[in-house]
């Protein structure tokens, strides 16, 4: 018996090892993963790369655009209270990535997730 399951794992850290990943660890099932620290691209890039796939899928491209346009003009509306318009840009900003976060978790997950990420970003804007 246990002959058999260090055969098994064997097998599985020469297949991962074969693959080129490094830094294999295993979570309970046994399936290998890559083990990588968080790095600054990684925060940048994910969620470009999930605003990406979710364009890709047909009913959900209007409900993006929507999703953007709204929160583009939630932020503007925001830059109007502002008598100088250069640092209210950043407010923009923050507003509009916060009305997407807000519109994907909403769709993904459910509405108590998004309102709390909504909070976090305008807590963000006030410190």
């Amino acid at each position: 018996m246990q002959l058999v399951t260090n055969r098994i794992s064997r097998s599985r850290l020469y297949q991962a090892n074969r693959s080129g990943v490094t830094g294999v660890s295993r979570d309970n099932r046994g399936d290998s993963f890559p083990n990588r620290p968080l790095h600054l691209g990684f925060i940048i890039f994910k969620p470009l790369r999930l605003l990406v796939n979710i364009t890709k899928q047909t009913e959900s491209k209007t409900r993006l655009i929507f999703g953007l346009v709204t929160s583009t003009l939630f932020g503007l509306i925001h830059m109007t209270n502002y008598t100088n318009p250069i640092a209210a840009i950043p407010l923009c900003l923050t507003q509009t990535f916060g009305g997407l976060t807000h519109w994907y978790l909403q769709e993904r997950y459910f509405v108590s997730i998004s309102i709390v990420t909504h909070m976090v970003f305008n807590l963000i804007l006030w410190l």
